[in-house]
């Protein structure tokens, strides 16, 4: 059952664009990163973003630490939802993580 009575279909966005990159570095070092772009949604109206995703990584042995950033490009910013206070955002996000493998 449709709550929304297909009031959300047809709600894309007009363009798309997602460019990743990798690259294994010496010594254990890897560098990950994502470039997006999304075009903005007609109803409701949410604006057009781009955004960027980094993670810098150094594995060695059974250990591997990484330091990642999601949506580097801004504080925040909205993905859907109607305008207004209640509307959540995506924030920008920054972790590090520490793995060990036996």
């Amino acid at each position: 059952m449709d709550i929304f009575r297909g009031a959300l279909e047809g709600n894309d966005p007009k363009h798309q664009l997602s460019i990743r990159g990798s690259a294994n570095l010496t010594r254990g070092f890897e560098f990950d990163s994502t470039v997006r772009f999304v075009d903005a949604l007609p109803s409701p109206i949410v604006p057009r973003y781009t955004e960027l995703d980094v993670r810098v990584g150094w594995t060695r042995g059974s250990t591997e630490i990484s330091v990642s950033g999601r949506n580097l490009l801004h504080g925040e910013h909205p993905e859907f939802g109607q305008p207004g206070p209640f509307r959540s955002e995506v924030q920008r996000n920054i972790f590090a993580r520490v793995t060990f493998r036996f």
